[in-house]
């Protein structure tokens, strides 16, 4: 009769436990100097061993041949105890034995006699099943039991069982088994049942298994079942729809060429690889990516990578900062969420890819979001001074412009995207298409040539002037000593230009109030960063005096 694997290779004594070295010496010790506690409770997340000790434990009690506390595993009694057969090691499963009854049946047969062994063990597994009658049964024989009585109580949710029965056992923690103790278990058992195995496939079955081997081992068996005598990744990928090292190939695709890098990402998602995981292991990567980043290669032995991950870090990590990768850490989170809350997988897969694309420099920011559909603006010189510019260098001092324009100046930011910019001897040339007469409005308002040209002139040297142009229409500013124009836009004084006669000075007198009659400054950062961001002109604003919000605010109209 065939045996599952994770049957077949059950540990049987408690050197062959993995990943539970603490709990292990602890038993052992207990057992050899014979200081045995009367009732004990396993914890922890399922596959990481619990029943298998308890077993061991009740081996280790009753072995004729135990040898420091670690039972031989050859003879009979250890045998009858693996098999599920011994009348002294009761085993009882408390999701489907929960009520009163079963435990009063259970109290009337503790008393009796062992059939055979030394110690009766009764071992009840997710014992948090049990009702509150029944705990409340059971307290009085768990606190004092008859003699050679030992009861094991394994559970994945310890806080759900009352404190007055945890306060009368000897608590174990078990942990979630790491990745490289899965992977050296199944490649112990590839040894044993004579079959190939490509390495990354274990690796991959590994990080699928979540800290359980039992659920690496049924993995196992499920891909070894798609070829005959041999573990691949291919079969690996078949079994899950996709594995970290598709996904890392999608990442190198994003950066060299998203169309692929996006096509990939469909493709994972037509084999069958859900949202929420495609999320969890594009998460793992980049944060393994920005670990290895900031903390330098030292960590890399910490994060239980394969050989094949280890070089994927150090070829691409180079390209990606910190803080970008920080942000897709949390894209990747979020995302998960969301998964979780039933959004359509194409909806947040799409989503992912649009927001984590890589651009020259892995920018991940606002910008990604304002270009998706936009070309940047283009970049060139005049053929006067093309000997003389390093074109190189001033895309890079360009892309800093805008770059910038993002933080503090949005509109004139977008109205830059589709326009030409053409870099002189001593002067900027701005071409807009003359379709996008919105845009060159924009850019020829005053203050924001002044702006434009103190942000340019910081990041590309002194200039003389920046022209605006838009068809056959153009406009010019250079650095001059202030105008009128420039006083009244700072709102130092009005002045009326000469043509203006004195019907318009009427006029002006009967307007609203502006900003500065309520003693609006240049000053005023707030008002000032609001007007710039928005591209427009404060002209009202009241201070609530009597009625303020519940915080304390001011109202900004």
């Amino acid at each position: 009769m065939y045996i599952s694997l994770y049957r077949k290779y059950r540990p049987g004594r408690f050197s062959d436990v993995v990943g539970q070295e603490g709990i292990v010496k602890i038993l052992r010790n207990s057992l050899r100097s014979k200081k045995i506690g009367h009732a004990f409770l396993f914890s922890g997340p399922r596959g990481c061993g619990k029943t298998t000790v308890a077993r061991i434990v009740a081996k280790a009690l009753n072995c004729p041949d135990a040898w420091e506390g670690e039972p031989c595993d050859c003879c009979e009694v250890c045998k009858t105890i693996s098999r599920g057969e011994s009348l002294d090691v009761i085993e009882i499963d408390g999701a489907s034995n929960r009520g009163i009854e079963e435990i009063r049946n259970l109290k009337s047969q503790i008393g009796l006699a062992s059939f055979s062994l030394s110690y009766k063990v009764y071992i009840i597994d997710e014992v948090h099943m049990l009702t509150d009658a029944a705990f409340n049964a059971l307290l009085k024989t768990l606190e004092e039991p008859p003699q050679r009585v030992v009861f094991i109580l394994a559970t994945t949710a310890p806080e759900k069982v009352p404190l007055t029965i945890r306060s009368r056992c000897l608590r174990f923690y078990f942990n979630r088994l790491s990745s490289v103790d899965i992977v050296n278990r199944l490649r112990r058992v590839a040894q044993e049942e004579s079959f190939d195995y490509e390495e990354e496939a274990l690796w991959e079955l590994a990080r699928q298994a979540d800290g359980s081997l039992r659920d690496a081992l049924t993995l196992l068996e499920q891909a070894l079942s798609l070829e005959e005598k041999a573990l691949t990744l291919n079969s690996v990928v078949l079994l899950f729809g996709g594995s970290r090292s598709t996904l890392e190939d999608m990442v190198k695709l994003m950066a060299l060429d998203p169309s692929k890098g996006y096509a990939k990402m469909r493709e994972i998602l037509k084999r069958g690889l859900t949202a929420e995981r495609l999320f969890e292991i594009a998460f793992s990567i980049f944060r393994d990516m920005w670990a290895y980043k900031a903390l330098g290669d030292e960590v890399v032995e910490e994060l239980e990578l394969s050989e094949k991950e280890k070089r994927f870090l150090e070829e691409e990590t180079s390209s990606w900062d910190t803080s970008n990768l920080f942000s897709a850490m949390e894209l990747c989170a979020d995302l998960s969420l969301k998964a979780k809350l039933g959004v359509k997988d194409d909806i947040l897969a799409s989503m992912f890819f649009a927001r984590t694309k890589k651009m020259e420099q892995a920018v991940i920011s606002l910008r990604n979001d304002v270009q998706e559909h936009v070309k940047e603006p283009e970049i060139a010189t005049t053929e006067s001074s093309r000997d003389e510019v390093d074109v190189q260098t001033v895309n890079v001092q360009w892309q800093k412009i805008m770059n910038q324009l993002i933080e503090e100046a949005l509109p004139i930011y977008c109205a830059l995207i589709s326009s030409k910019v053409e870099r002189g001897e001593g002067e900027v040339v701005i071409e807009v298409s003359e379709e996008r007469a919105f845009d060159y409005n924009i850019l020829k308002l005053h203050r924001n040539r002044v702006y434009l040209y103190d942000l340019i002139s910081r990041h590309m040297g002194e200039i003389s002037e920046i022209v605006v142009k838009s068809g056959k229409e153009e406009i010019r500013y250079s650095k001059r000593v202030p105008d009128a124009e420039d006083i009244a836009e700072k709102g130092q004084i009005e002045l009326l230009q000469p043509e203006e006669d004195e019907e318009k000075v009427e006029a002006k007198r009967d307007e609203p109030l502006s900003a500065r009659a309520y003693n609006v400054k240049e000053d005023d950062a707030v008002l000032k960063h609001i007007a710039m961001f928005l591209n427009g002109d404060v002209l009202m604003y009241k201070r609530i005096e009597e009625d303020l919000d519940e915080d304390g605010g001011v109202d900004i109209e």
